[in-house]
Formats: C-alpha cells, structure tokens, sequence
C-alpha cells in the first residue's frame, strides 16, 4: 500500500524488513530506491544500473521489467541510444508477450523508434513505431510520433498522417499536450491544417492561444 501511495521510504523499510527475514529482495529494492532518489538522477540511474546488472531478487516479474524499462529510458533521456535500444530490447524479451506488459513493450517500440529517428534513421524507425501502434493501439503517443516521422519521411502521406493524429486526439480529446503536439508541429510547415486543428480544439473546448493566435 506504501508503494501505491508512493510512500517509496516506508516500502523500502517493509522489503529491507522481509529481506533480513530471509526474501532476496535486492532488485525490488534497489528500483523502490531508484524512485525514492528519483530527485539525484545520477543516483537513480546508478542504483538501477545496479540492479539491472544484478538482474535477481524481484518481488514480481513485473519489479523486473519495470526496472529494465526505467533503466533503458533513463539512458535515452541521456542521449545514450544505442546503450538504451539494448535494454528496450531486453524489455520487450522479458514481456515474453504477456498481455500484462503490454504497456511496456509498446512503449519501449515507440522509445526505439524515436531514438532512430532523433538520429535521422527513419527507415528503421517507422517500422518499430509501427509495432509499437500494433502492440498498444491506444498508444496516443505512438500514433503521434508515428505521424510526424512518417511525415517527414514522406510528406505527401498527409491523409495516413491526420488518421494518426486523429485517433491520438480521439483517445484522450482533453489532454493539452496532445493537441500542443499536433497544432505545433503544423505551425510553419501548412497553415491549412494548423488552422483545421485550431477549431477542433476551440470545439473541444481546448485553449491552445499561443499556437492559435492569429488564425481564422
């Protein structure tokens, strides 16, 4: 229940208490301790590191995979990509097509396509965007970062492309972030489309001034 809370000190002294009673715990351990240090982000990633290395003591298969998820972003945040794809990859291995880490392996797709394409290589990053839709089709932002780099590989795709941002904005039609992403990434590449997304999020009852302003 302290972990639920994100209470992670009061749930690191419940699996410190029941590893001395005899449990390996280290792995839980060390991710509850990756979150609760997730302020000194050079420590959070250290102990991660450590625990992924160490790879046992995991209270659930889930501990595990989450640990390795948390490591391999940690890592693409830090722009190590090809450090990172490997423990995406891993990731998606551990899953082992579990319905259950659905989640997880979908965005660990998505985060392998993103890291091809911030280095340019969109012929194999569509492909991997593309099973991360497959594997999570209510993955808004699959869909959206599927859009804008099949745009950029393609730009007369701009149909293929709106069905994308279109099923993203339908499966959360509130979330802010999501219509900033796809007004914004029209503004100065086709008015037409910026202005048809403007009075889709003022329908929506979405205040989007600073990317609308200006157009009718």
């Amino acid at each position: 229940k302290a972990r639920q809370k994100e209470d992670y000190p009061t749930a690191l002294l419940w699996y410190q208490n029941a590893q001395r009673m005899g449990m390996d715990l280290r792995g839980t351990i060390a991710l509850v301790s990756s979150w609760a240090n997730a302020s000194d982000s050079e420590r959070s990633l250290a102990i991660l590191e450590r625990a992924v290395r160490l790879d046992q003591g995991w209270l659930t298969k889930e501990d595990q995979i989450q640990a390795v998820y948390n490591y391999a972003l940690q890592l693409f945040l830090l722009k190590d990509y090809d450090l990172a794809r490997k423990f995406f990859w891993r990731t998606i291995k551990l899953s082992d097509q579990n319905e259950n880490f659905r989640a997880f392996v979908s965005m660990s797709y998505l985060y392998l396509g993103v890291s091809y394409a911030y280095q340019g290589d969109l012929e194999h990053a569509l492909p991997l965007l593309e099973m991360s839709i497959e594997v999570g089709p209510r993955n808004e932002w699959a869909h959206i970062n599927y859009a804008i780099y099949l745009y950029y590989f393609d730009p007369s795709k701009v149909e293929e492309v709106n069905e994308h941002f279109h099923i993203a904005l339908d499966l959360l039609p509130n979330d802010l972030r999501l219509w900033q992403a796809v007004i914004g990434f029209w503004v100065d590449k086709n008015f037409e489309q910026q202005r048809e997304y403007c009075k889709l999020a003022t329908q929506q009852g979405i205040e989007a001034q600073n990317l609308c302003d200006g157009v009718e």
